[in-house]
């Protein structure tokens, strides 16, 4: 024998309106009835409760109509025997759509039909040949959400897809508004890792952001990681989505060396004369950007080093040999050293000179002269030179020695022309 619960619906309601009929008459109010009539069509829609009893050897079926993609809840439990029953979804051929088999005591599932059909809930009891079983049913029906509005674009660019662990990654994500009737939108951009784990997140509220929107972010484990930029309409149901794939690495071996050198016109120069120096430079091999060329002038002294002077260029915008001129004014011994900066923060190569800055030439004139009663003239000249270390290229030390040991021999040579010069006059006044 097989029941239909709808019959039994039909039932409950029709006794319900003889009620509100007979309750309208004493209080002459048909509103009343409409208003009651509504409510109970309301609560069959939001959710309904039968109860019924499946009987020994027999089935119980609850026909339900059901659009295609609707969700079915439902919940029922079992008393009488030992609390067993079958349980199974036909449509309205007969065919099985889900067999949930014997359950005992409370089952609750949920069902989403393949297309719209009218369905039933069987129960069945012919395993039992003594025992009826008691059946206390409750289920709900809703209809799938509306597909999101049309319109609308969202997608997600890096400024490249390798990096090396650690670098700055540069996201944007360009995003246009749907014509939709929304209030907002949320736009998202997540990161996962190469496990699906979420690396890192940020979201805009399209009502007080404007677009493009840039991103930095940092990764520091390698792997691939995936880039998904989103928006969702109220900030609830998802849109549109853009993904990009990026990767990061471990950080490159030391950059090849490529050449640098640094020369002077010469090796020895005069206080206050320009040095001219001349950078030769080939790029190196590798994959940086760019690289940064310094030339640094550097004086040693008192057992410390000073920067006197630095230049650099930047190889994208530089060809080279490159030329500078320099002026030292202090007698000094300097090194000038050119280096290779892999994108200006990795030192790679480098070439260094030696140069020696020296006072002028320093030149001497000693003058004598001798007054006797009839006349008074010059008596002798000695000049002397000191010869600057300017040609020999030596120390500035040694230099200074020099001068001093060649100021004391002209003080020696005036010293002794000037005691001739004496004897001399003694000897002519005598003769005289």
């Amino acid at each position: 024998m097989k029941e239909t619960g709808n019959r039994s619906k039909e039932v409950l309601r029709h006794r319900a309106w003889e009620k509100m009929v007979k309750f309208s008459r004493s209080k002459k109010s048909f509103f009343v009835i409409l208003a009651v009539f509504f409510l109970l069509q309301l609560s069959a829609v939001a959710g309904y409760e039968i109860s019924f009893t499946v009987p020994p050897l027999r089935t119980y079926s609850y026909a339900i109509d059901l659009q295609r993609n609707d969700l079915l809840t439902y919940c029922f439990s079992v008393t009488g025997g030992d609390g067993s029953i079958k349980f199974a979804i036909k449509d309205s051929g007969g065919r099985t759509v889900s067999d949930v088999g014997k359950v005992i005591g409370q089952y609750c599932g949920e069902f989403i039909p393949p297309r719209s059909d009218s369905y039933s809930l069987c129960f069945s009891n012919l395993f039992a040949t003594v025992q009826s079983k008691h059946v206390r049913l409750t289920y709900d029906v809703r209809s799938p959400s509306p597909p999101p509005p049309a319109g609308g674009s969202v997608k997600v660019l890096t400024d490249k897809t390798s990096y090396v662990r650690g670098e700055t990654v540069l996201i944007t994500v360009y995003y246009t508004k749907p014509l939709d009737w929304c209030l907002y939108h949320l736009v998202k951009c997540e990161i996962f890792d190469p496990s699906g784990r979420l690396s890192g997140s940020n979201q805009w509220d399209d009502r007080y952001t404007s677009f493009p929107q840039p991103w930095p972010f940092q990764l520091f484990q390698q792997g691939t990681y995936t880039i998904v930029a989103s928006f969702w309409h109220n900030g609830q149901t998802k849109g549109g989505e853009d993904k990009r794939m990026i990767t990061m690495i471990s950080p490159a071996p030391p950059p090849p060396s490529g050449f640098i050198q640094v020369t002077t016109d010469k090796s020895a120069y005069v206080t206050g004369e320009a040095v001219v120096i001349t950078v030769y430079y080939t790029r190196p091999t590798d994959l940086c950007i760019n690289h940064i060329v310094r030339c640094e002038v550097i004086a040693f002294f008192d057992g410390r080093s000073e920067l006197c002077g630095s230049r650099q260029w930047d190889d994208r915008q530089t060809s080279f040999p490159q030329t500078w001129s320099f002026t030292l004014f202090q007698p000094y011994t300097y090194t000038i050293t050119a280096s290779i900066w892999h994108g200006g923060t990795s030192k790679g190569e480098e070439s260094s000179v030696r140069v020696t800055m020296v006072s002028p030439v320093v030149t001497t004139t000693v003058t004598t002269t001798t007054a006797s009663p009839v006349t008074t003239r010059e008596v002798s000249v000695t000049t002397a030179t000191l010869m600057s270390p300017v040609a020999t290229g030596v120390d500035v030390s040694v230099a200074f020695v020099m001068v001093v040991a060649t100021a004391l021999a002209v003080g020696l040579l005036a010293s002794l022309a000037l005691r001739k010069e004496r004897t001399k006059r003694d000897l002519r006044g005598a003769s005289e």
